[in-house]
This record gives C-alpha cells, sequence and structure tokens, in this order.
C-alpha cells in the first residue's frame, strides 16, 4: 500500500509495521536526490531551520494575503520597512518557527519556498545562500530562478507604490 502524506511518501507495510515503511519510503524518496527548493525536504530532513533565525524575509502582497486568510493578524507577523513589510522576529526567530519547525509551513511565504536560492545583490545574480549548511543537497532549476526574479519585481513595485 502507498499512501502520499505531503511532502513525504509513506509506504505501508502490513507484514513489517509502519515503523520499517516509513524508513524504506524516506530512504528512497529523500536521501538519494537533490530536491527543489520548494520542496523544503532538506530542510525538514534535517530539522534545520539556520534560515528562520534572524530573518529580513521581504513579504509579497500574495504571501500578505495568504497569512492574514489564516487568521494572524498583520502586526502579528509583519514589519513595515522602507523597503516594504518583512517577516517578523521574535526573540531572534521569525514568529511562525515554533518549536523545532514553521507553523505555516503549506503557507509560508515565497521567498522562504525559494530558500536557499537568494538574490546577492552585489554579484547582482541569484545565488545558493552560503549560510544554508545543506545546500549542496538543493537542486535550483531556471524555473526556480525566474519565480525568484519575478517575487523581486513584485516587491520591488510594492516597495515603489507604497514608498
Amino acid at each position: 500500500m502507498y499512501s502520499d502524506q505531503g511532502e513525504y511518501a509513506v509506504s505501508i507495510d502490513q507484514s513489517k509495521g509502519l515503523q520499517v515503511g516509513i524508513w524504506v519510503a524516506y530512504s528512497l524518496k529523500i536521501e538519494d536526490a537533490r530536491h527543489l527548493p520548494a520542496s523544503g525536504i532538506p530542510c525538514l530532513k534535517h530539522r534545520c531551520v539556520k534560515c528562520c533565525l534572524e530573518t529580513r524575509m521581504p513579504l509579497s502582497n500574495l504571501d500578505l494575503k495568504r497569512i492574514l486568510k489564516l487568521g494572524y493578524r498583520l502586526e502579528y507577523f509583519a514589519v513595515k520597512t522602507k523597503e516594504g513589510s518583512r517577516l517578523r522576529n521574535s526573540s531572534g526567530r521569525c514568529v511562525f518557527l515554533q518549536g523545532e519547525g514553521c507553523e505555516i509551513y503549506p503557507h509560508r511565504p515565497a521567498g522562504c519556498r525559494l530558500y536557499p536560492l537568494v538574490y546577492d545583490e552585489t554579484l547582482k545574480r541569484s545565488v545558493i545562500d552560503s549560510i544554508c549548511p545543506y545546500s549542496h543537497e538543493f537542486r535550483v532549476q531556471r524555473a526556480d530562478v525566474q519565480r525568484l526574479k519575478s517575487l523581486i519585481g513584485e516587491i520591488c513595485n510594492l516597495e515603489r507604490t507604497e514608498g
């Protein structure tokens, strides 16, 4: 029997028990490949939240709407800067970082979905963020770079209209 559980594929083998089934699927689907940034699989696999510490993640209008729709107040999760809206930190951590993970993970901002792909303002191009300890486990495709460019364009336009 095979069941798809969000980011994880879980194989349930009645004769060996659920735990063995999870390990088999986990080792095949997650351990043996490099993953697209939006999958977040390396972060989940290693329980890494390094990018959620002291975050300066910009928020697009779509990000704001998506999170507001979940019932959060704007003041709770966003801080307004001269550059636009960014995720709020509380005690040096993203406000959505609870325990070992993101409490809005399926609804996280576009920039979080694309991470560790970031735009380097000095080099004027997209790069893999050097602070990501598992960057070698991500496979960035041209479509990811295009999504990042679109997001930057949207955020820059938002800054111009609000500024």
